[in-house]
Protein backbone atom coordinates (compact mmCIF):
# COMPACT_ATOMS: atom_id res chain seq x y z
CA UNK A 1 0.00 0.00 0.00
CA UNK A 2 2.89 2.35 0.00
CA UNK A 3 2.73 2.69 -3.87
CA UNK A 4 -0.86 4.16 -3.37
CA UNK A 5 1.02 6.96 -2.58
CA UNK A 6 2.25 7.48 -5.16
CA UNK A 7 -0.59 7.32 -7.10
CA UNK A 8 0.09 3.24 -8.44
CA UNK A 9 -3.74 2.35 -9.42
CA UNK A 10 -2.38 -1.24 -9.58
CA UNK A 11 -2.33 -1.43 -6.33
CA UNK A 12 -4.92 0.23 -5.56
CA UNK A 13 -6.99 -2.21 -7.70
CA UNK A 14 -5.36 -5.34 -7.25
CA UNK A 15 -6.72 -6.18 -3.90
CA UNK A 16 -10.05 -4.99 -5.12
CA UNK A 17 -9.74 -7.31 -8.20
CA UNK A 18 -8.82 -10.55 -6.12
CA UNK A 19 -11.97 -9.42 -3.46
CA UNK A 20 -14.16 -9.76 -6.43
CA UNK A 21 -13.05 -12.80 -7.76
CA UNK A 22 -13.12 -14.36 -4.42
CA UNK A 23 -16.94 -12.65 -4.11
CA UNK A 24 -18.07 -14.01 -7.75
CA UNK A 25 -16.72 -17.85 -7.14
CA UNK A 26 -18.53 -17.94 -3.46
CA UNK A 27 -21.70 -16.55 -5.38
CA UNK A 28 -21.19 -18.79 -8.04
CA UNK A 29 -20.58 -21.81 -5.30
CA UNK A 30 -24.23 -20.35 -4.09
CA UNK A 31 -25.89 -20.13 -7.19
CA UNK A 32 -24.89 -23.74 -7.65
CA UNK A 33 -26.36 -25.19 -4.50
CA UNK A 34 -29.57 -23.46 -5.29
CA UNK A 35 -29.94 -24.47 -8.48
CA UNK A 36 -29.33 -27.69 -7.32
CA UNK A 37 -31.90 -27.37 -4.84
CA UNK A 38 -34.71 -25.62 -6.87
CA UNK A 39 -33.83 -28.72 -9.34
CA UNK A 40 -34.29 -31.40 -6.51
CA UNK A 41 -37.54 -29.27 -5.38
CA UNK A 42 -38.74 -29.65 -9.15
CA UNK A 43 -38.36 -33.09 -8.81
CA UNK A 44 -40.03 -33.44 -5.78
CA UNK A 45 -43.06 -31.50 -6.59
CA UNK A 46 -42.93 -33.64 -10.12
CA UNK A 47 -42.94 -36.84 -7.97
CA UNK A 48 -46.12 -35.71 -5.60
CA UNK A 49 -47.74 -34.61 -8.74
CA UNK A 50 -47.56 -37.81 -10.75
CA UNK A 51 -48.21 -39.84 -7.63
CA UNK A 52 -51.16 -37.27 -7.03
CA UNK A 53 -52.28 -37.80 -10.89
CA UNK A 54 -52.27 -41.52 -10.10
CA UNK A 55 -54.10 -41.29 -6.95
CA UNK A 56 -56.83 -38.78 -8.79
CA UNK A 57 -57.26 -41.86 -11.74
CA UNK A 58 -57.75 -44.63 -9.09
CA UNK A 59 -60.45 -41.96 -7.77
CA UNK A 60 -62.04 -41.33 -10.69
CA UNK A 61 -62.28 -45.00 -11.56
CA UNK A 62 -63.85 -45.44 -8.11
CA UNK A 63 -66.59 -43.01 -8.56
CA UNK A 64 -67.05 -44.17 -11.75
CA UNK A 65 -68.19 -48.13 -10.59
CA UNK A 66 -69.99 -46.17 -7.64
CA UNK A 67 -71.62 -44.89 -10.20
CA UNK A 68 -72.89 -47.65 -11.98
CA UNK A 69 -73.52 -49.76 -9.04
CA UNK A 70 -75.84 -46.72 -7.71
CA UNK A 71 -77.67 -47.17 -11.27
CA UNK A 72 -77.92 -50.90 -11.08
CA UNK A 73 -79.21 -50.53 -7.43
CA UNK A 74 -81.94 -47.84 -8.57
CA UNK A 75 -83.18 -49.74 -11.35
CA UNK A 76 -82.77 -52.91 -9.00
CA UNK A 77 -85.44 -51.12 -6.70
CA UNK A 78 -87.37 -49.73 -9.36
CA UNK A 79 -88.20 -53.73 -9.98
CA UNK A 80 -88.40 -54.45 -6.63
CA UNK A 81 -91.51 -51.49 -6.06
CA UNK A 82 -92.92 -52.51 -9.33
CA UNK A 83 -92.94 -56.08 -8.03
CA UNK A 84 -94.27 -55.12 -4.43
CA UNK A 85 -97.02 -53.16 -6.54
CA UNK A 86 -98.50 -55.80 -8.69
CA UNK A 87 -98.28 -58.83 -5.62
CA UNK A 88 -101.39 -59.73 -4.47
CA UNK A 89 -102.33 -59.48 -1.23
CA UNK A 90 -102.66 -62.55 1.16
CA UNK A 91 -104.90 -62.33 3.98
CA UNK A 92 -103.68 -64.47 7.04
CA UNK A 93 -104.81 -67.58 7.31
CA UNK A 94 -105.77 -68.29 11.05
CA UNK A 95 -104.76 -71.84 11.47
CA UNK A 96 -101.73 -70.22 11.16
CA UNK A 97 -101.56 -68.43 14.19
CA UNK A 98 -102.16 -70.91 16.49
CA UNK A 99 -100.19 -71.44 19.84
CA UNK A 100 -98.47 -74.73 18.48
CA UNK A 101 -96.76 -73.05 16.07
CA UNK A 102 -96.86 -72.72 12.24
CA UNK A 103 -99.13 -75.63 10.16
CA UNK A 104 -99.35 -76.83 6.89
CA UNK A 105 -102.75 -76.80 5.64
CA UNK A 106 -103.18 -79.87 3.28
CA UNK A 107 -107.29 -79.70 2.62
CA UNK A 108 -110.41 -78.76 4.15
CA UNK A 109 -109.63 -80.56 7.46
CA UNK A 110 -106.70 -82.01 7.30
CA UNK A 111 -103.62 -80.19 9.50
CA UNK A 112 -100.14 -81.23 9.86
CA UNK A 113 -97.92 -79.91 12.36
CA UNK A 114 -94.74 -78.96 10.86
CA UNK A 115 -92.26 -79.21 13.92
CA UNK A 116 -90.16 -82.05 14.76
CA UNK A 117 -91.28 -83.21 17.55
CA UNK A 118 -89.09 -86.00 19.47
CA UNK A 119 -91.03 -88.10 21.17
CA UNK A 120 -93.55 -87.91 17.85
CA UNK A 121 -90.75 -89.20 15.34
CA UNK A 122 -90.77 -93.22 14.83
CA UNK A 123 -87.43 -94.95 15.62
CA UNK A 124 -86.88 -97.06 12.75
CA UNK A 125 -84.03 -99.26 13.36
CA UNK A 126 -82.81 -101.96 10.39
Amino acid sequence: MANQKNGDPYVVLNPTIETLRKEKEATERVNEKLLNRIVEEKQCIQWYWNDWDKECVILRKRIKEQEEEMKELKRLRDIAERMDAQAPVVEPNPKDNSEDGPKENLGDDLVIDIEDDPEEVPNYEW
